[in-house]
């Protein structure tokens, strides 16, 4: 992980190798970005979801049970996870137009701007127009 992203993106980012791993995924997508996001409650961007009336547990299972293998990833193979090619752009777009200002609001801008995938669908069922 590089050292100039902010504490809190490097924080949803290991929420989201986390979530591949309990998912049963070798490589996170933004869409475990995203479930990166929404595990960190403390962030902005949970405050901005639940102000536009989002359920986040709602979200978050119908994400999962998109997204989700049948069994996790053993524990002793777990740090063979990694993020996809596309996490990396979205991660690395937010880090050039943010810097160390990045916030998992921008991050969770940048990666519904570039992917459609579970967590847009998701948000879209919420009834939030993307």
């Amino acid at each position: 992980m590089n050292d100039s992203f902010s504490n809190e993106i490097k924080i949803v980012v290991n929420h989201a190798l986390e979530e591949a791993a309990r998912l049963g995924s070798y490589i996170a997508t933004p869409d475990h970005l995203f479930l990166g996001i929404l595990r960190y409650r403390e962030s902005d961007a949970v405050s901005v979801l639940e102000s536009l009336g989002v359920d986040i547990k709602k979200v978050k299972k119908e994400i999962e049970d998109k997204i989700a293998s049948p069994a996790p990833i053993p524990f002793g193979q777990r740090g063979s996870i990694s993020l996809s090619s596309k996490s990396q752009d979205v991660l690395l777009a937010c880090q050039r137009m943010h810097g160390e200002s990045a916030s998992p609001a921008r991050l969770m801008a940048e990666i519904l701007m570039q992917w459609h995938g579970a967590c847009t669908t998701a948000l879209e069922n919420s009834n939030i127009d993307l």
